[in-house]
């Protein structure tokens, strides 16, 4: 749907200073980079950004884009009021200064507070390894099996790395990922009242807690499995 409303924006070529496990370091990446291991046919080429741009290619579309027979202005359009009907039925989003202003007071002086955990991480802090960082609002489970289908996790950040080896002279490159996860339903499920601020940061100074795993990657069964570090 986004892209049906912004159909000019695309993919500004960048170089890959480190790689991935099909593409060599240094690689200027583009539209047209080979999305190995995926072939058009048994005897290839690869599919690339451009030509798997359209789920129309591969026969599906979704009922909110009916993209067969309209123009990109019209697709535009009508994928615009489909997304105004699903989640501003009744215009409260239009003017987003006018909907600030009428939520306050006489003296202009109401806030609504949201809170958010910010991780930032280097992705070669485990030697090359694969990991995720999982937060709680509460203590971390003792099994690591069970820790992203724990009640109390509010985020999980897996971490893959490019496969560069490490050398001798420079060793692990700094390659910083951030994520960012809400703990607005996470403190309201404990009963936190998220306006105030003494007692969301007392609660949070105590319960917020976080722990890492390694990952491993069983690509024919798409799961994410994981060992207490």
């Amino acid at each position: 749907m986004w892209q049906a409303v912004n159909p000019h924006t695309w993919i500004t070529p960048l170089s890959d200073q480190y790689g991935t496990f099909s593409i060599s370091p240094g690689t200027t990446e583009s539209a047209s980079t080979p999305l190995e291991p995926f072939s058009i046919s048994a005897n290839g080429p690869w599919y690339d950004s451009s030509s798997a741009r359209f789920t129309s290619t591969f026969g599906y579309t979704y009922p909110e884009i009916d993209d067969w027979n309209k123009t990109s202005a019209q697709l535009k359009s009508d994928v615009s009021a489909s997304i105004n009907q699903l989640y501003n039925p009744n215009n409260a989003f239009s003017r987003r200064s006018s909907t600030f202003k009428s939520q306050l007071d006489g003296r202009g002086s109401q806030q609504t507070r949201e809170w958010f955990v910010t991780l930032r991480v280097s992705k070669f802090d485990l030697q090359g390894q694969r990991f995720i960082v999982v937060i709680f609002l509460g203590s971390v489970p003792s099994d690591s099996s069970n820790w992203q289908s724990a009640s109390n996790m509010v985020g999980s950040f897996p971490v893959f790395p490019p496969p560069l080896p490490p050398t001798t002279s420079v060793g692990y490159p700094q390659i910083i990922a951030n994520s960012e996860y809400s703990l607005e339903d996470g403190l309201k499920a404990k009963g936190i009242d998220t306006q105030n601020l003494d007692v969301v940061e007392r609660f949070l100074k105590e319960n917020l807690v976080w722990g890492v795993m390694k990952a491993s990657i069983l690509f024919h069964l798409n799961f994410l499995g994981s060992e207490f570090l």
